[in-house]
């Protein structure tokens, strides 16, 4: 709102939390405790961290505490709107850690990737229901479907005819129509996706019209998109994960636009590099009735170039629905 400033202590390892208040330039009550200013916040992840702290009335005493702020702010402190080339470090979600075929990569290989992107660019909006929908039985709600696809109807075992509830990290993006069909949007052969917080992996675009984004191996591949963009919401607070979603009554662990929007996760942002990288590409079976293309043989694979994209997250900004 332009009212405020941002000060980086420059000189040492500051950790004072000290909060004064004032009205018409004048103290009237402060707070010392160790909290960050972030457990003002009506969720996340402090939710399930203990703070104490405590009120000073004493305006002497809040004088003195203020004295103390400003003469840190004038010996030690730069101005964050006067740093240049200042490094944003978004907190790594270690769920993809020594999951098969996702590769951790360092910050410097990070950098060459982002380094290497082109202008070709695909913005994919993440669909997920309202607070308010997400017990509602409309398909269009995306309550049971997509990146919530464990509160779907589940998997039905072939031989068995079983249906089993999906794990609560097993989650689809799907991609209209219209972005899908936009020249350059990656199809046919796999891909490989660097994501902002230094992992790396293989997927592709599948289904009718393309429209189905994940990740590409012999199995769980719902699991690593899944892991990558709810393991964020999760150690975030937004959303609560289940072993068992059987167990949510209370609809905790379901993925909202609320919570999207406070994650600034709305969304998924696709661009491509000027690089390839060698990969494993399946071959596929004979064509069918079913499968035209024929389904993937994936004990039989040959070696191919394949494009390098890198993939972020933003919030809405304006975006269509």
């Amino acid at each position: 709102m332009g009212i405020g400033s941002i000060y980086l202590v420059n000189n040492m390892n500051y950790h004072g939390k000290i909060y004064a208040f004032l009205k018409n330039k004048e103290p009237f009550e402060a707070i010392i405790g160790s909290a960050n200013l972030s457990v003002l916040a009506p969720e996340g992840p402090l939710l399930r961290q203990y703070e104490v702290a405590t009120t000073i009335t004493n305006i002497s005493k809040c004088k003195e505490l203020i004295a103390h702020i400003n003469s840190i702010i004038q010996t030690s402190t730069d101005n964050a709107t006067d740093l240049s080339n200042f490094q944003i470090n978004h907190e790594r979600i270690d769920v993809l850690n020594d999951v098969e075929r996702v590769i951790e990569i360092t910050k410097s290989e990070l950098k060459s990737y982002t380094n290497k992107e082109k202008k070709l660019t695909f913005r994919i909006p993440i669909k997920a229901p309202h607070y308010t929908d997400k017990f509602s039985k409309d398909p269009k709600a995306y309550t049971q479907s997509n990146i919530n696809l464990c509160y779907g109807k589940g998997r039905k075992d072939t031989k068995s005819g079983k249906i089993s509830r999906r794990n609560w990290y097993e989650a689809q993006i799907t991609v209209s129509k219209k972005i899908t069909s936009q020249p350059g949007y990656p199809k046919g052969d796999p891909f490989y996706l660097v994501t902002d917080d230094s992992y790396k992996f293989l997927a592709h675009s599948t289904a009718a019209n393309n429209k189905q984004l994940t990740a590409y191996g012999p199995t769980g591949n719902d699991r690593v998109f899944g892991r990558w963009i709810k393991g964020r919401l999760a150690t975030a607070g937004y959303v609560e994960p289940y072993d068992d979603v059987d167990d949510d009554k209370n609809g905790d662990g379901i993925v909202t636009l609320e919570a999207l929007d406070k994650a600034h996760m709305r969304v998924m942002v696709l661009t491509k590099t000027n690089t390839q990288e060698f990969g494993d590409v399946y071959l596929r079976r004979a064509p069918t009735k079913k499968n035209k293309k024929g389904v993937l043989d994936k004990k039989h694979s040959k070696r191919k170039l394949l494009d390098v994209w890198t993939v972020h997250f933003e919030g809405l900004e304006g975006e269509n629905e």
